[in-house]
Formats: C-alpha cells, structure tokens, sequence
C-alpha cells in the first residue's frame, strides 16, 4: 500500500484519567487508520469511551474524500471502536486541519463530540482531562520516538 513506509502511530491508555492519547507521524491512509484502530482496541486497558486526544501535528494527509468516507463508515459499523466520547484533534497546519474539518463533517452519525485544536492546553482543557501540559508533551515526546 501506498505509504505505508512512513507511517507511524502509537498511543497510550491513561485509564485513571479517562484518556487515549494518539501520535500520528507520516501519511494517514484509510486501510491503516482502521488496522491500527483495531489493535489499538484489543489492548486491555481500551474503553471505547475513554476521550481521545489526537496529536495530528506530524501526520500527511491523502486528501482523497473517499478514503476519509471510508474510515468514517468503518466506525460507524464499529461503535465497540468508535464509543462515545469526546475526541480532540491537535493540528496546526492546513493539510491536516482541512482533512479533520472533512472528518468533522462527515461523522455527524457517531455519537462523539469532536473538535479541532491548535493548541495542546486548549484541547486538553475542552476534554476535561485532568493533566498537566508537561505531562502530555513528555508523553508525546516518547510516542513519537518509539
């Protein structure tokens, strides 16, 4: 598949806090988004209502509509995947705000409330989670280096 050697996701499960954090390096393809959701569901500590807190700020983007149409009609027929929650996208350049604006507008059927960030304290004051900046960028830092 197109791309698939430069992407790169990880993430980790703060239970206590009701949260996943998600770090997103390369170009995001539909056919990997969703085998890394479902790996990503396996684990033991997931609850598909744990917020998400998703760090899109290295991630590329396809800009094909039909690939993100096709990742949104995979959660809505995985709602074991998708939960409910509240699910916060960091992105700070145009490609990748354009693309999660596209996802915005086409999951109106999954029963999560999501929103766009462009600044980490922002999103993580909007989740409600109770952590601190710091700590989330020293976890994004070990996320995006393993």
């Amino acid at each position: 598949m197109e791309g698939q050697h430069d992407y790169k996701a990880n993430f980790v499960i703060l239970s206590e806090k009701n949260l996943i954090i998600e770090f997103h390096d390369g170009t995001i393809l539909a056919e990997f988004l969703i085998t890394y959701k479902k790996k990503q569901a396996l684990h033991k500590e997931f609850s598909p209502h744990h917020n998400l807190l998703v760090d899109l700020r290295y991630a590329k983007f396809t800009k094909r509509v039909d690939k993100v149409q096709k990742y949104v009609n995979f959660l809505e027929h995985h709602h074991e995947i998708a939960g409910t929650r509240n699910v916060a996208l960091l992105a700070d350049s145009p490609d990748p705000i354009v693309m999660s604006t596209l996802y915005q507008s086409m999951q109106s059927n999954l029963p999560q409330n999501l929103k766009i960030f462009a600044s980490l304290e922002n999103a993580i004051q909007w989740l409600g989670a109770d952590i601190r900046v710091e700590e989330v960028n020293t976890i994004l830092e070990i996320l995006r280096s393993t």
